[in-house]
């Protein structure tokens, strides 16, 4: 086999992100290792300053000028796309995805990759912080919070926890060897703008790689209310979801996983939790119709009580659901404990 010409591939997506990008590549080209890996950054039409920050930055690394790659896309790909170019592009021995908008430890690489060398490993996890936006005023008080991600070495047990919520499935803290992507012709599904971590790691994890954790935060999340995860859940960051979990579903069956279904319906329940808090009245009107068997779970997650009786309410009548849901809301619109002009507004976005 080839050697590999860099050690790590570090790809970076970059979209809307001026306000971050520059923290986000020093953290990187300021890394132990970094004259030792390649950094793909990928304009994915950025409407903004972005890349012209970037750019500044790069001239500050002279060092690391041949190691740096851009790549202009000619019309927006998103997320999943992107990463699946980069893919094709990398020529580091091990890779790993960092998102634009957050920013790394200084030994963010050379501990994942020492670690991953020291067996052989086509796969190492690392805890991370959960870290306050530093952009906005609301968040300057808050502090750090370590995210413990405790990989376990069996492959089958990591879908475990991740479907049952006690590991998370972003890429950005795993390095994944490059060879093992390219031989499982493991990617990104394309049409997923959104929890798109989520079938990419349960795919990588059916096809049973060597895995080891470190259990050190190297990775620094920022929080953002804009970013996809958080937020409210509209119509169409519903439908999204509801793609993702339609490809779970066929990675579970293509790869004969049965022993998974039961924490698989324990992870769409909790997904119909979150819709019913936070969705608007399309979102949450379809999720109530969605999967009614793993319904049977509502008893099993950390779920407010009200919202249990409407899961198990929707198991007989989603449209009786629906309309115990906001009616409950509206009693306390009128009871002036929510605005009801600004929750007409959100629900209906």
């Amino acid at each position: 086999m080839q050697k590999s010409a860099y050690k790590v591939s570090v790809l970076i997506p970059v979209y809307k992100v001026e306000n971050y990008i520059e923290k986000c590549a020093r953290s990187l080209f300021n890394n132990t290792i970094a004259s030792d890996c390649e950094f793909i950054f990928t304009n994915d039409c950025t409407p903004d300053s972005s890349m012209e920050i970037l750019s500044a930055v790069i001239k500050d690394f002279p060092e690391l000028q041949d190691n740096i790659k851009i790549i202009n896309h000619e019309k927006n790909m998103g997320i999943s796309l992107t990463r699946n170019e980069g893919f094709e592009l990398a020529c580091g021995e091990y890779l790993i995805c960092t998102d634009s908008d957050d920013y790394v430890e200084p030994d963010y690489l050379e501990a994942l990759y020492t670690e991953a060398k020291k067996g052989d490993y086509d796969l190492v996890g690392c805890d991370f912080y959960m870290t306050p936006d530093y952009n906005s005023a609301n968040t300057q008080s808050e502090e750090k919070i370590i995210k413990r991600q405790p990989l376990s070495r069996n492959p089958e047990t990591c879908i475990i926890d991740l479907f049952e919520d006690r590991i998370s499935a972003y890429a950005w803290n795993k390095l994944i060897k490059t060879e093992v992507l390219k031989k499982g012709n493991i990617q990104f599904v394309d049409e997923l703008y959104c929890t798109e971590d989520v079938p990419f790691i349960t795919e990588l994890f059916s096809y049973k790689p060597s895995i080891s954790y470190l259990s050190r935060p190297l990775y620094n999340y920022i929080k953002r209310d804009t970013s996809c995860t958080n937020g409210r859940f509209t119509l169409k960051k519903t439908n999204n979801v509801l793609l993702m979990v339609t490809y779970l579903e066929k990675i579970l069956k293509n790869n004969s996983m049965d022993w998974a279904y039961a924490s698989y319906d324990y992870l769409v329940c909790r997904l119909k939790y979150l819709f019913l808090m936070n969705g608007t009245n399309l979102a949450q009107k379809n999720i109530l119709n969605m999967k009614k068997e793993v319904n049977a779970y509502a008893d099993k997650i950390t779920i407010k009580p009200f919202y249990k009786g409407i899961i198990k309410i929707s198991n007989f009548s989603s449209s009786l659901a629906y309309t115990i849901l906001h009616a409950f809301f509206l009693l306390k619109c009128m009871l002036g404990r929510i605005d009801y002009k600004k929750y007409i507004e959100k629900k209906n976005e």
